[in-house]
């Protein structure tokens, strides 16, 4: 992990982005403390990398979690049992 401030980027940004090709994290800092950082990040990653920090989509996760945290969850056997009796009654 590199620790970088703001005018080191502006010089050496190519290089700082090489880095974070080869897997390694660059955090950025401006007057001694950390800004944002620049993560490695390739095609395959790139669809998680959005959702996981898309507001609106972390807002329904964290509604879901409230939910969950006051009413409980679903064990994985009802679950299944659930999805099997729609499974038959489709099949009919």
């Amino acid at each position: 992990m590199r620790f970088v401030n703001v005018r080191e980027l502006k010089a050496k940004a190519s290089e700082y982005l090489s880095l974070a090709e080869k897997g390694e994290n660059v955090i950025i800092v401006s007057r001694g403390k950390p800004r944002a950082a620049i993560l490695p990040l390739n095609e395959a990653d790139l669809e998680d990398f959005i959702l996981a920090n898309h507001p609106r989509f972390r807002k329904m996760i964290e509604a879901s979690l409230g939910s969950y945290r006051r009413k409980g969850g679903i064990r994985i056997e009802d679950l299944i049992k659930d999805a099997e009796k729609s499974l038959a009654r489709r099949g009919r």
